[in-house]
């Protein structure tokens, strides 16, 4: 999940994927908007999770994400 400080829409984060690639260091894919105005973004499939890891940090450092982190299904036992 990826949600920008500025509150884009799913067109402006479809405009912006050249660059989060390019931060990232992997090629991200647009999935869908989320609720609070956060976006969910793809990882290669053949990402290792080193790999992710390195590319969240990545993209967390851009002045303009608010956050970026793994969309993950939470359970509880």
């Amino acid at each position: 999940m990826l949600k920008f400080k500025d509150g884009r829409d799913e067109g402006a984060v479809r405009a912006s994927l050249a660059r989060l690639s390019q931060a990232a260091g992997l090629e991200l894919v647009y999935l869908r908007p989320m609720a609070g105005q956060a976006h969910v973004l793809r990882f290669p499939a053949a990402a290792t999770p080193a790999q992710v890891e390195e590319a969240l940090r990545a993209l967390q450092a851009l002045p303009e994400v608010e956050y970026a982190e793994l969309d993950q299904r939470v359970t509880r036992p």
